[in-house]
Parts: structure tokens; sequence; C-alpha cells
């Protein structure tokens, strides 16, 4: 399987898994926001650390 394929693939899962744990206690950043979109957030703020 694709890499493509494999990333449609989790889109489609995605909201079925949200909707399965809707009444648990979990953060909504991590289904508001990609991996990548984490990752990056996260490397600006330790590059804003390392600079001051």
């Amino acid at each position: 399987m694709g890499e493509n394929a494999k990333a449609n693939t989790q889109f489609k899962i995605v909201p079925k898994v949200i909707e399965a744990f809707k009444e648990d206690f979990i953060e909504n950043r991590w289904f508001k926001a990609t991996f990548y979109e984490y990752a990056s957030e996260q490397r600006r703020e330790i590059e804003t650390l390392l600079m001051e």
C-alpha cells in the first residue's frame, strides 16, 4: 500500500475514532491538528526557548 493510500485510509478512519471516543476524556488538541502541525508547533516552541 502506498503512502497516499495509507493517508487516505487514516483520514477516513479518524472521524469514526473521534465519534467512538467522544464520551471519553481526551484532549481536543489531538483531534484538531495533524501530527505534522503538532510537531511544527513543538519545534517552534523549542526554537523560541533556545533563543532566550
